[in-house]
């Protein structure tokens, strides 16, 4: 599971953080650590997506499938 993070400013984007990790509690705290950071009473405004599912671009070849690159679907979440 991924989670992206998107902040902005006064409607102004500032950044982007992606947070790919594969221990739970580990992704969590990264999530609320990045949360507490830019806290809304400070006029952050914060977007919240996360990706379980992914597009995966094969390649079939005489040996095998091979994997040329995947992209994550993100949806948003309700924090």
């Amino acid at each position: 599971m991924r989670y992206k993070i998107k902040i902005t400013k006064e409607a102004k984007p500032l950044f982007e953080v992606v947070i790919e990790n594969n221990d739970h509690s580990t992704r969590e705290d990264i999530l609320a650590l990045v949360l507490d950071r830019f806290p809304t009473a400070e006029g952050f405004e914060r977007e919240v997506l996360f990706s379980d599912d992914e597009v995966r671009y094969l390649k079939s070849t005489p040996t095998g499938i091979e994997v040329l690159a995947s992209q994550p679907i993100y949806r948003p979440t309700n924090n």
